[in-house]
């Protein structure tokens, strides 16, 4: 452990860590046993493997607490762990590591200030805000959802290099800007995630440049559906996601992995009546119920852009019944006019879409976003100048 230059943080390496024995996949796409490299790295952890931190003495009060990771050889998920402390229920948190330098998704970033001895691990995300740690509490690291590319020899997990502890600082608003200082949370699949653009670049990273001290939160994992049919589904990583985080407003994918799997549509649910998760109504409703009890905010779904399916047709307009029930907000890519007319321009429309459903980053950034930004920026101050006496 060690003083951090930067903040006044508080480094515990990954050295001075422990960590579960297992086989998983090293930045090469080989099977390889976990273990610490001579970066100071413990790479290649196994699917549910674990690192375990120890608080030292000096570690008393409320920080935010954040764990550097390495590059990926792939990854298809921005949650790869789940994180606890003292063995009290595990939450979800945001690690959208880079990819490797022979990735076809990489961009080179470096974080500014890292310690030599660290030099490959090559991002830092934060995992709490404000939370409460003292001498001897344990904080864990546990593999979660991961990269399944088709190319890995199996599932693959970034290293963890080290826990960064910063002590609190409070969220900020920039300027007048309406969105600085709001926390917005995500959820989603690959489009979500930005899976076709480089560096993982979606409309989540685009909000975050449109508008200084936005705070962004992106939980997607590809391939995933809103039906809870798995492990992976869209109500069940929600859950995950817990209610400290406080959020201003929730922003969900309707999701295409539904339609292409085939999920049942299913009704709206009638006065009392338990909620079918399995189907994608009852899911969609299972979504806005969970976000009302615990996080008090309100909800917002986005279609993808217009592309010839059926169900997915059926799917927006069932979006639109459950508005009208639920009172949520919907941002309607699908049918938009405006949109619609660069899918008839088809030198732009391959510039923006590497197939019919992912943008590539030239299209999150210049086609959906001012769409979506528009959208989220008339719906909050909406909804504040409401709250307002």
């Amino acid at each position: 452990m060690k003083k951090d230059r930067k903040k006044d943080a508080i480094v515990i390496p990954a050295s001075e860590a422990e960590y579960s024995r297992g086989v998983g996949v090293d930045l090469e796409n080989r099977l390889e046993v976990t273990r610490l490299n001579a970066d100071g790295m413990i790479v290649s952890l196994a699917p549910g493997g674990f690192v375990t931190f120890r608080m030292p003495e000096e570690v008393n009060g409320r920080y935010d607490v954040s764990v550097r990771v390495s590059a990926t050889l792939a990854q298809t998920s921005s949650q790869p762990f789940l994180f606890s402390v003292n063995g009290e229920m595990p939450w979800a948190a945001p690690v959208d590591c880079r990819p490797a330098a022979w990735s076809p998704a990489h961009i080179d970033e470096r974080i500014p200030g890292m310690d030599a001895a660290l030099a490959s691990a090559c991002t830092e995300e934060q995992i709490a805000d404000n939370f409460p740690l003292h001498a001897g509490d344990v904080l864990q690291i546990r593999t979660g959802f991961g990269a399944n590319a088709a190319e890995l020899a199996g599932e693959a997990f970034p290293g963890i290099a080290a826990l960064v502890l910063v002590p609190h600082e409070p969220r900020v608003r920039i300027g007048t800007d309406p969105l600085s200082g709001k926390k917005i949370l995500w959820l989603g699949s690959s489009v979500t995630y930005g899976a076709q653009a480089a560096g993982h670049f979606s409309m989540v990273e685009a909000m975050r440049e449109r508008h200084p001290g936005l705070i962004c939160e992106k939980y997607a994992v590809c391939g995933t559906t809103l039906a809870n049919t798995s492990a992976d589904s869209y109500p069940a990583r929600l859950r995950q996601i817990p209610a400290w985080k406080h959020p201003d407003l929730v922003v969900v994918q309707l999701s295409t992995n539904d339609a292409v799997q085939g999920k049942i549509l299913g009704r709206i649910s009638t006065c009392n009546a338990p909620v079918d998760e399995t189907t994608i109504a009852g899911a969609i409703e299972a979504i806005i119920l969970d976000i009302r009890k615990r996080f008090h905010c309100p909800v917002v779904f986005y279609t993808g852009t217009w592309f010839d399916c059926e169900l997915y047709r059926e799917m927006t307009e069932l979006l639109t019944d459950i508005q009208k029930k639920w009172g949520i907000g919907i941002i309607d890519l699908f049918h938009d006019a405006e949109m619609c007319r660069v899918i008839g321009t088809p030198q732009q429309y391959e510039r923006y879409m590497h197939d019919p459903i992912h943008p590539f980053r030239a299209g999150y950034a210049e086609w959906w976003t001012p769409v979506i930004d528009l959208y989220l920026t008339r719906f909050l101050q909406d909804r504040t100048q409401t709250m307002e006496p």
